[in-house]
């Protein structure tokens, strides 16, 4: 039953995570820093498959996803456009991923809409990474919506695994695997 997933889907904030969160017209912030690794190799087009987890009582739902990461030279940020769809809804997010130069610190702003009565919401994540991970708070609204961790499996494959926060209480999520 979609109304048990789709609610939960735009409070993950992913269509990723997801991910990983986003914006159209927000500022990017610029950073004296190269683009870490594992950052940049996430640069390119991805397609992915997963599940997204319903609250308790419902349905889980099969997730199709495409994924895009742009490198942005001049800033040291990657921008991130994901779309994915279930078996009645379809969410896009936008974002920026900014890397804090000497330290593990990332941030950015997230900005997504759905096909559904859920409409646009958007916001900030804030974040650390590691060599092979990228693990995010994201918020909306000054609250905590999502957790999301980013592992990278080399090149060519990367998983998304997002838990969303309802009441302060984990309840929902989704994990897709991305592959070039």
């Amino acid at each position: 039953m979609l109304q048990t997933f789709s609610p939960g889907l735009k409070a993950i904030g992913l269509s990723g995570a997801l991910a990983t969160a986003l914006l159209f017209g927000m500022p990017v912030y610029s950073y004296a820093a190269e683009l870490p690794a594992t950052l940049a190799s996430l640069v390119g087009s991805w397609r992915g498959g997963g599940t997204a987890r319903a609250r308790s009582g419902g349905d889980n739902e099969d997730v199709s996803c495409k994924a895009r990461y742009s490198n942005i030279e001049a800033d040291e940020a990657i921008k991130v456009e994901v779309t994915c769809a279930a078996l009645n809804a379809k969410g896009t997010m936008v974002g920026f991923i900014q890397y804090g130069g000497n330290s593990a610190d990332i941030d950015g702003n997230w900005y997504q809409s759905w096909s559904t009565s859920e409409g646009e919401e958007h916001g900030t994540f804030a974040g650390t990474l590691t060599t092979n991970s990228v693990n995010l708070n994201v918020s909306a609204a000054g609250t905590l919506r999502a957790r999301l961790t980013m592992s990278v499996r080399g090149e060519n494959e990367h998983n998304v695994s997002v838990t969303g926060i309802v009441d302060g209480q984990e309840e929902q999520g989704m994990d897709v695997t991305f592959r070039r």
